[in-house]
């Protein structure tokens, strides 16, 4: 059925503040929602740059949703439902308050871009090693310091994107780099304050084209 989209882009205008949602509106949750996967249905919902705190568990009766774009609100939790949408291809919740996701995450199989970048996640949200299908994962701007060993089953991670956190030299050198995807091209670990290098385990990825380190781009191409 296509998208359904509404993006402020706020600029700071007290004007403009209440005109941004504080809900997911109750007529689309109502008009879109589905008893069970018929494979039609809305396909895109952003609802970026808004006041969202609360995310409604009928989120998780919009079966066929591939995109679902949540960026820039205030987003503290997410509801367990949000594991119906076993269709879900992109998952954007960058510029919220999480610390943490349901394990109904784990379900979301078919999800391929996720971004939890400039949240509140002091540990790394282990339901994502079970996401077998990603290709993008994003977690900048985070506090998180280890990563665990199990990234080495995302097969498909392309892109890795975890810049400004709390990493040092000695927990990425600890990270099997050599076991991960063989199919990633980029990483960003800028803005670590404890790297000072790049992990020699990372230069063992045989598809790597850049890393960012600091303020430098390191091409491999």
């Amino acid at each position: 059925m296509g998208e359904w989209i509404v993006d402020s882009s706020w600029k700071g205008d007290p004007e403009e503040e209440d005109k941004r949602l504080t809900m997911i509106p109750s007529n689309v949750l109502t008009k879109y929602r589905m008893k069970r996967d018929t494979g039609q249905g809305l396909l895109g919902l952003w609802l970026t740059n808004q006041r969202i705190g609360i995310l409604a568990s009928q989120i998780g009766q919009l079966l066929n949703l591939r995109t679902l774009g949540l960026e820039n609100n205030r987003i503290m939790v997410l509801p367990a439902e949000i594991g119906n949408l076993k269709r879900l291809e992109r998952l954007m919740l960058s510029g919220n308050n999480l610390v943490d996701l349901p394990e109904s995450v784990s379900e979301m199989k078919s999800l391929r871009f996720l971004t939890l970048s400039r949240n509140n996640f002091v540990t790394f949200p282990e339901q994502v090693i079970n996401l077998r299908r990603l290709n993008h994962l994003s977690l900048g701007n985070n506090a998180i310091s280890v990563i665990p060993s199990s990234i080495a089953h995302l097969r498909l991670l392309m892109e890795l994107e975890i810049e400004n956190n709390l990493f040092t030299d000695e927990t990425l050198s600890s990270v099997p780099w050599n076991n991960c995807s063989k199919d990633m091209i980029f990483i960003n670990i800028s803005g670590n304050r404890g790297v000072t290098q790049v992990p020699p385990g990372m230069l063992s990825l045989p598809s790597l084209e850049g890393i960012k380190l600091g303020n430098t781009l390191i091409n491999f191409t």
